[in-house]
């Protein structure tokens, strides 16, 4: 387990598929319980237009591997958005990437001076 609440996650990753993927709303309420004490202004899209200067929050890359280097990932980026959604905080981002199975992901980050996308798997 990565921090003691895989059990949450998981439901709350099934219940994202259930409400965005497949269109089941009844599943709606249920996702929104769970996500809202993570996301507590709602699942936010990210707007990079909306972007400027030093984030005030986001999840900061301290080490990275050859691996993630040759992705385009540095030490130092402020990771502020995983597949076109806003994350906060190291636990945002967690939630976020649970959220479907594809190996491929977008990130955008921050380094100094500006915003920059990076694909990685």
């Amino acid at each position: 387990m990565r921090d003691g609440e895989q059990d949450a996650d998981n439901l709350l990753r099934f219940y994202y598929r259930m409400v965005f993927e497949q269109k089941k709303t009844d599943y709606a309420k249920r996702f929104h319980a769970l996500a809202d004490r993570d996301f507590p202004n709602g699942i936010e899209r990210l707007d990079r237009a909306s972007l400027s200067g030093r984030p005030l929050d986001g999840v900061t890359v301290l080490t990275t591997s050859p691996i993630a280097e040759r992705r385009g990932m540095k030490a130092g980026d402020i990771i502020v958005g995983l597949d076109g959604m806003r994350v906060r905080t190291r636990r945002q981002y967690f939630v976020v990437l649970d959220f479907t199975d594809r190996p491929e992901m977008t990130l955008v980050v921050f380094r100094h001076p500006d915003y920059v996308e990076v694909k990685a798997r």
